[in-house]
């Protein structure tokens, strides 16, 4: 947040096609990685929904009330995981030889994830009184209970997988990532394939089998990956597991301060969509059950720009801790133009194809399914509406954190996702009579809000000198 008050401004910097054919180069160069590392970690819970919807809409609606408190939970401590991209390209931006500084981020940043998950893992062993305190049907709310316990102790392993992600990305070799990433998802279909069904002589353990699957595929890539990390070039230097018990408070310190106004914001937002789907159970199961999908489905799309904002965090985080302010503005309005560019043609496919991406979740000829297909047709047309304001604000607000600005983009969140998008939902879906497409109008206007906020203040703080990475 120091740059926020860095003055005086440097203005607008002319137009350099080169410079920024070269930025867009570069980003394009460490996003593709990235966006394929994003689908191939979704992929593990949508894994865990495909496989699990052969076994019947009830199934596929409780399994989406487990993925939803599991979810609540690792946004909540996300935030100390997200931060450390841009603390670890600030520090290789200043000096590419800061071997120690680097180490104590990866170190304190596993510390944070650590304070902040085991709570979370605790309170996930509370899911069904929570399920059924909000009014879900108790037979959803028994079998969903088993699958997000059974999730919980993956939930720091799939973090801990995140920050040496974002460690690799930081260093330009964001393929080891993608590697890790699709590991992780080929043991988790395998292990699925095993115990959902019970193959091989194991027990079908449905719902509860995918969750056990889940946490046993980030344990063992979170094994796998410090291993390599530890051997290969250009990691093995760092030792990343050197001094790991040595405390850094003040680091510590300072991705606590940086990473949980990103866990606030991440909570802002992904609690609204959560919350949706709470609200949403209260029509009936097959509302659910479309919801989950169509929400699966925007989900899917959202990975791209989600991958090409972390890119574009490190990016910012690199000029900027070169004390490079132009270069920091073009790389983070590079990124939030990429991001937008691929959520307009993802728009085009959700309002054109709704369909024929049902029937890749259901059986759009079971006559048991035309009610949630009907749904589902309804919920990813309006989704087309607001896939290009999901990429401004997610790409703007990762450009923010290559400034170390988090906490009035958390404000943001705030205003955008529960002072306006919560209460419009519940006015939309009951007083309105909308019913599930109230819900959906709602997350249109939550994120049009959103993403003009957080670009406006981008192109703000961007207009001010780079303060170097110390600041």
């Amino acid at each position: 947040m120091t740059i926020s008050n860095a003055t005086p401004s440097i203005g607008p910097q002319p137009f350099d096609v080169p410079a920024w054919r070269a930025e867009l180069r570069a980003l394009l160069k460490l996003a593709g990685p990235l966006v394929a590392t994003q689908v191939a970690q979704f992929a593990v819970l949508t894994a865990d929904l495909v496989m699990i919807g052969r076994l019947g809409t009830e199934a596929l609606a409780a399994t989406s009330l487990g993925v939803t408190l599991y979810f609540m939970g690792w946004i909540f401590t996300m935030g100390p995981a997200v931060i450390v991209s841009a603390l670890i390209a600030r520090s290789l931006g200043a000096d590419r030889d800061n071997i120690e500084d680097v180490r104590a981020t990866l170190r304190m940043s596993v510390w944070a994830v650590a304070l902040v998950g085991v709570p979370m893992i605790g309170l996930l062993a509370l899911a069904e009184p929570f399920l059924l305190l909000i009014g879900q049907k108790p037979h959803l709310a028994a079998e969903a209970a088993p699958y997000a316990l059974a999730l919980a102790p993956g939930l720091i392993f799939a973090l801990v997988l995140t920050i040496l992600r974002n460690f690799a990305a930081c260093l330009d070799k964001p393929m080891h990532g993608l590697y890790a990433a699709i590991g992780v998802t080929l043991i988790n279909i395998a292990l699925n394939y095993v115990l959902i069904y019970g193959h091989f002589g194991a027990p079908a353990l449905g719902v509860l089998g995918a969750g056990i699957a889940s946490t046993a595929a980030n344990f063992l890539g979170v094994a796998g990956f410090i291993a390599w990390l530890s051997l290969a070039e250009p990691f093995r230097r760092y030792r990343i597991t050197r001094d790991f018990w040595t405390p850094d408070w003040p680091r510590l310190a300072e991705v606590l301060r940086l990473g949980l106004p990103v866990s606030a914001s991440l909570v802002f937002e992904g609690g609204f969509f959560n919350v949706s789907i709470f609200l949403m159970g209260l029509f009936s199961a097959a509302a659910l059950a479309a919801h989950q999908i169509a929400v699966n489905v925007a989900s899917l799309t959202f990975m791209v720009p989600l991958g090409v904002g972390m890119a574009t965090v490190v990016r910012v985080g690199l000029m900027a801790g070169g004390g490079d302010a132009p270069g920091a503005r073009r790389a983070g309005f590079t990124g939030i133009g990429v991001g937008g560019l691929f959520m307009g043609l993802c728009a085009l496919v959700l309002f054109v194809m709704p369909e024929t991406i049902l029937g890749f979740y259901l059986d759009v000829d079971d006559p048991q399914n035309a009610e949630t297909i009907a749904a589902g047709v309804v919920f990813l047309r309006i989704a087309a509406f607001f896939q290009i304001f999901d990429a401004l604000q997610v790409t703007a607000a990762q450009a923010l954190r290559g400034f170390k600005d988090t906490f009035v983009p958390m404000l943001f969140a705030g205003l955008a996702y529960w002072g306006i998008g919560l209460p419009l939902s519940v006015v939309l879906a009951f007083p309105a009579g909308l019913g599930g497409a109230g819900i959906w109008f709602s997350f249109v206007a939550a994120l049009i809000v959103a993403a003009a906020l957080m670009v406006w203040r981008f192109h703000v703080l961007s207009l001010r000198p780079a303060p170097g990475p110390l600041a």
